[in-house]
């Protein structure tokens, strides 16, 4: 098992990442005594990991109730939360009282969301159960929720109590749902550009047999190091820059233009296959207007392309610009956009927005 403790303004939590850690007394250690604790789980969580993680939290006398959530992005709204909420309160759940969010990153930014406002602000513990939710969406402390005039624009900056990656929970985790944290940890290891980013250059040279990446959920040890690799990286942004005002901004390499295509998709692209098209499109403007040497963008087509993500974007850039100009990132009419020089070295640009629409057009 791993360790990593991030420590912010808003306080420290230790992120635990192991194999079957709802077996063990780990969860003992966070104090659940004589609290209600309230269980928001995916739909699609096998049912026994869930029935072991009420059964170790009984073991440390806690009150357990059970909630059913139906995942996807079209429920990671205001009516969920309220939803949540009105069956929290008629279970008696209280400020002293947590609530735990068992499933991928619609589950953690909801329950995270809730946690932060229901009277004021209560305990929630994460548990993510995708890889893409383990490499990324647990760790920070942003939590929201959409409109429909576009993606996290309600939302939050409020840590978890702790997390708990359990590797048990990936078992059932299918081909895309693989592909689909791997864009993230792409996005990781340019930004790193030490071990990390060699990881992913020695798979582009040297694939797996048929491109069969199962063994990285499968081999509990793999998938531990890619975990702790990636949060790693996520923990010295956050720790200089919880609330994203400056050098945090990096992590968002591939989102602006990624989430405009999830959205021009009718989120029927997932998150991750979203950011690796976002990733290439921003480095291919970014090399164009000379700020990226092109080997970075060849590499990292070669990486994807071996990984078996397609970055072919189905939309125009000129169509993207619309999604843009709600992106919660547009500070009046410039952007701060995170530009990769070379593997591991950065700059952030303030933009205006009519000339990231040139940036994103010279293609």
């Amino acid at each position: 098992m791993k360790n990593l403790t991030l420590k912010t303004p808003r306080g420290n939590y230790t992120v635990y990442v192991g194999n079957v850690l709802f077996l063990s007394d780990v969860i003992k250690k966070e104090l659940f005594s004589n609290r209600k604790v309230f269980v928001v789980f995916d739909e699609n969580v096998p049912t026994e990991f869930v029935y072991n993680i009420k059964n170790a939290l009984k073991r440390a006398n806690s009150d357990v109730f059970l909630h059913n959530f139906s995942s996807g992005e079209e429920n990671k709204n205001l009516e969920s939360v309220l939803k949540i909420a009105s069956k929290a309160f008629e279970v008696g759940i209280t400020r002293k009282d947590v609530f735990f969010a068992v499933g991928g990153g619609v589950v953690s930014d909801v329950v995270g969301f809730l946690s932060s406002v229901y009277m004021r602000g209560v305990g929630f513990y994460c548990v993510p159960t995708t890889l893409l939710s383990a490499v990324d969406a647990c760790v920070g402390g942003k939590n929201g929720v959409d409109l429909p005039e576009g993606k996290n624009l309600i939302g939050t900056f409020y840590n978890p109590e702790a997390v708990f990656c359990d590797t048990a929970a990936f078992a059932s985790l299918n081909e895309r749902d693989i592909k689909n944290a791997l864009g993230e940890c792409v996005k990781y290891a340019l930004i790193d550009g030490g071990k990390l980013w060699k990881y992913f250059i020695d798979i582009s040279l040297n694939p797996p047999e048929n491109n069969d990446y199962r063994h990285i959920i499968s081999d509990n040890q793999l998938t531990e190091k890619l975990i702790f690799a990636c949060l790693s990286v996520k923990k010295r942004f956050v720790e200089k820059d919880q609330f994203d005002k400056g050098e945090r901004a990096v992590l968002n390499l591939g989102h602006t233009v990624g989430h405009a295509i999830e959205a021009m998709s009718d989120y029927k692209l997932s998150h991750g296959e979203c950011v690796a098209k976002g990733i290439v499109q921003e480095l291919r403007a970014s090399v164009n207007m000379g700020f990226t040497d092109k080997s970075v963008l060849t590499d990292v087509i070669s990486i994807f392309e071996t990984l078996g993500i397609s970055t072919d974007n189905p939309f125009l850039a000129e169509d993207e610009i619309e999604y843009i100009y709600v992106d919660k990132k547009r500070a009046g009419d410039s952007i701060n956009i995170p530009v990769i020089i070379s593997p591991g070295e950065y700059e952030i640009k303030n933009i205006g927005i009519s000339e990231y629409k040139e940036f994103l057009c010279r293609l």
